[in-house]
Parts: C-alpha cells; sequence; structure tokens
C-alpha cells in the first residue's frame, strides 16, 4: 500500500487518544439494555444520527447532551467519561 514502517501504529494510537470512557460505555450500555437507538436518541434530545456520531467517536457530546445521556442511564455513564483518556490521566496532582 505504500505506507511508511509503522504508519498503523501510528493511526491505532490517534484512535485511542481520541476515546473516551463515555464513547466505550454507550456502545455496551445500548447493547446490554437492548434500547431502540431511535427512542434512546430522544430521550437524549438528539436525532438518531447524532447518536451515531457519538458511538463511532466522530462527535463528542455537548454538556447538555452528556447530562441528559447520564439521567438516562441512571447515571450509569456520566459526565465525567467524556472527558479524553489523556486529559484523564494529564491532569495535575
Amino acid at each position: 500500500m505504500g505506507e511508511a514502517p509503522g504508519c498503523g501504529i501510528v493511526y491505532i494510537r490517534i484512535i485511542m487518544i481520541r476515546m473516551t470512557n463515555g464513547h466505550t460505555k454507550i456502545v455496551e450500555f445500548l447493547k446490554t439494555y437492548d434500547r431502540p437507538k431511535s427512542e434512546f436518541a430522544a430521550a437524549i434530545g438528539v436525532g438518531r444520527d447524532v447518536l451515531c456520531h457519538i458511538e463511532r467517536q466522530r462527535r463528542t457530546p455537548t454538556i447538555k447532551q452528556a447530562a441528559a445521556i447520564e439521567r438516562e442511564t441512571n447515571g450509569a455513564i456520566q459526565i465525567e467519561d467524556w472527558i479524553p483518556l489523556e486529559a484523564a490521566t494529564d491532569a495535575p496532582d
């Protein structure tokens, strides 16, 4: 494919840095509770397409949306879960 050695590793690292606990948890929540995406999206005040973007890490919810997600999941997914992992680990002591 003409890629420089190590390009795949760099690409994977970029994806992992962008990931938050919230992205992982929302996918698991919807699978576990078998809740229709359209119903959950309406409950948090977004369209199904926005929810899909959130699931696929193409979008991070606003604070208002994150609060609605926390409410709809009974705290299983908290607002803090949307802080990028690198920001959480780089926080000052």
